[in-house]
């Protein structure tokens, strides 16, 4: 869900997803598609806890800065 803008997607099926999850990004009023997944998240009251997977550090910086 969490993607680097600046890549192109050459599958016209991936760049129909991506446009959409941006106009759900704007409908919901997230700032980005981290806050967007949050979001989510958060959307269900039972859910107590969840667990985030990074492959960098910097997803990590950007998970604890938000």
């Amino acid at each position: 869900m969490i993607y680097n803008k600046n890549i192109i997607p050459k599958n016209l099926k991936l760049k129909k997803i991506r446009l959409k999850i941006d106009s759900i990004k704007s409908l919901l009023h997230a700032k980005s598609n981290l806050d967007l997944c949050l979001k989510y998240v958060n959307s269900f009251k039972w859910i107590d806890y969840f667990v985030v997977g990074v492959e960098k550090c910097k997803q990590l910086d950007q998970i604890n800065n938000f």
